[in-house]
């Protein structure tokens, strides 16, 4: 793998590359640096002090915005992060961390160039396009966040519900992320969770009404066959070096590449986002949940898609004389594989029952004509008959 490519972001891909973070800051333009980070993070990487010294070797000042915080961060964890960053005059924001810590950094160096309070960035009809120049170590595959101009707001709702509000604006765009799986995090679920993630936005690409895309199915395919073969891997040997490396790498690929020319099917993620604002889960978590179930509804109208997906991501022997056969076993290995990486197979394991099924179905953002998606369309009945399949649990592993 080479040290670096040019994307939308710089990547400079490889082992202790945190070690001329200085120069790249410096490149950029920081003199003194908010490094964001969160406190769950291990620090017995050395990874911190690493940054210190480099960014001290180019005379650039630094200091510590470090917090715990969950899955989302809140809006009172961001202004007090802006506060903070406002009193120490700071020109560039590092973060240090999974998705959700470059999220907030984000947010952070867009309040932080703009007069006005965060929510009305993220609620006005006005397009702010300051923001501080923010980079990134990435210590989990990514989301998507670390390497575009997509920044996510998330509130509690009058219900004490996640509301989650986006922005996307090529100004947000960080200048550089650093990816070395030595420092890759294998300890959390939120690693499962990024890899889940990743594998969606796949997914949503992969079953698309674009046409003559052969060539980038294939592509989609092999890389979802390494982000699901790696994560199997990870489980049992969570130091395998080109395993972290793999599941890095692919995560600059499903964001950044030839794959984004073919139209995503939305459905998937408006039922993944609704379930994650009713539960406060990772977006992997909401997507290992509902993603099986997805595909078990669409293999009835599209079982040759499914079937070709079970096959050639999942290598299921195709049984043309019983391609359903091949379908459903493919979905039922997906959640096996999911479900042994630690991640929810049920909304019990959300910590919901029955009663949850209308309140996800209010949390879905149907058009007006009562549907959601493109390669098949959903209306509220179909995503009632989707959820409602994640209350059975179902218990038993594969190999």
């Amino acid at each position: 793998m080479a040290a670096f490519i040019d994307l939308p972001v710089k990547v400079i891909f490889g082992r202790n590359k945190e070690d001329n973070i200085g120069a790249e800051v410096k490149y950029f333009g920081g003199s003194k640096v908010l490094l964001v980070y969160n406190l769950r993070f291990n620090q017995a990487t050395g990874v911190t002090e690493k940054i210190r010294r480099s960014l001290e070797i180019f005379g650039i000042e630094s200091v510590d915005f470090a917090k715990e915080f969950g899955k989302n961060p809140r809006v009172d964890v961001i202004r007090e992060g802006i506060e903070f960053a406002r009193q120490n005059y700071v020109d560039f924001i590092l973060a240090l961390g999974s998705s959700h810590t470059v999220n907030l950094a984000k947010t952070i160096a867009l309040g932080v160039a703009n007069s006005v309070d965060i929510k009305e960035i993220f609620t006005s009809n006005r397009a702010y396009k300051e923001s501080l120049p923010v980079g990134v170590i990435l210590t989990m595959p990514g989301n998507g966040v670390e390497s575009t101009g997509k920044v996510y707001l998330y509130e509690n709702d009058s219900d004490n519900l996640l509301k989650g509000s986006a922005l996307t604006n090529s100004a947000y765009t960080p200048r550089f992320m650093i990816l070395n799986p030595e420092i890759m995090n294998t300890s959390s679920i939120y690693t499962y969770s990024s890899c889940v993630y990743m594998l969606g936005q796949l997914i949503a690409k992969y079953l698309t009404s674009t046409e003559y895309v052969e060539l980038l199915e294939r592509d989609t395919e092999a890389i979802m066959n390494i982000v699901l073969s790696k994560m199997r891997i990870l489980r049992n040997d969570p130091a395998n070096y080109a395993a972290k490396a793999n599941l890095m790498w692919a995560g600059v690929l499903a964001y950044n590449s030839a794959l984004d020319e073919k139209i995503d099917d939305c459905a998937l993620f408006s039922m993944e986002k609704a379930i994650r604002e009713c539960f406060d889960c990772s977006p992997g978590e909401s997507l290992a949940l509902v993603m099986p179930a997805w595909f078990d509804y669409l293999k009835e109208k599209h079982l040759l898609r499914v079937a070709q997906f079970a096959n050639r991501v999942l290598n299921i022997p195709f049984n043309f004389s019983d391609p359903m056969s091949t379908a459903s076993l493919g979905i039922y290995r997906l959640k096996q594989i999911l479900k042994e990486c630690g991640l929810p197979s049920c909304i019990a394991d959300m910590g919901g029952d029955g009663r949850s099924i209308q309140s996800i179905i209010s949390h879905i953002a149907f058009r007006k004509d009562g549907t959601i998606g493109t390669f098949e369309l959903l209306d509220r009945t179909a995503c009632e008959v989707i959820l409602s399949s994640l209350l059975i649990k179902e218990s038993s592993s594969i190999n």
